[in-house]
């Protein structure tokens, strides 16, 4: 149970940097895809993240709330941002991936369209800023789609 709990508390944290409330990790993501109740839960995928005192990355995925208590903005919002994380993630699984910047640079385009759509998404926002930090300071080698936390 420690390391279970360890990543939960780190995941808590993460969502101050990610602009986002409720963030859960893979194997609770998929666990989630096979209730009865999926279709009820609006989801976004985020990218992976490194935590504190966690040296393997965890996919982490961020849970929106309920469809039925979901405006369409916000609903179309989280739709357009996963077509930008598409982009932001392609390649990220694949060893020695080289991201082209074009890939980047498509990502930010869904992920503005997100925020302009939904100005109250801070993880639009900050997804944004981090295609347009690696388009002016250059990409890494080889591409994980891994944001390593430097704080609890």
């Amino acid at each position: 149970m420690g390391n279970n709990v360890n990543l939960a508390s780190r995941l808590e944290g993460t969502n101050k940097v990610y602009g986002s409330w409720i963030m859960c990790s893979q194997s609770t993501y998929e666990l989630l895809q096979k209730s009865s109740r999926a279709d009820e839960i609006v989801t976004r995928s985020f990218d992976a993240v490194r935590v504190i005192n966690v040296e393997k990355p965890v996919r982490i995925y961020n849970i929106l709330g309920f469809r039925n208590k979901m405006s369409d903005a916000r609903l179309k919002a989280a739709a357009i941002f996963n077509k930008g994380m598409d982009y932001y993630m392609k390649g990220a699984s694949a060893p020695g991936y080289q991201k082209p910047q074009s890939e980047l640079e498509e990502a930010k385009k869904f992920f503005d369209m997100a925020a302009q759509l939904y100005p109250d998404d801070e993880s639009s926002a900050t997804f944004s800023k981090r295609c347009s930090d690696f388009i002016a300071n250059g990409i890494p080698q080889v591409w994980d789609g891994v944001y390593t936390m430097e704080t609890k």
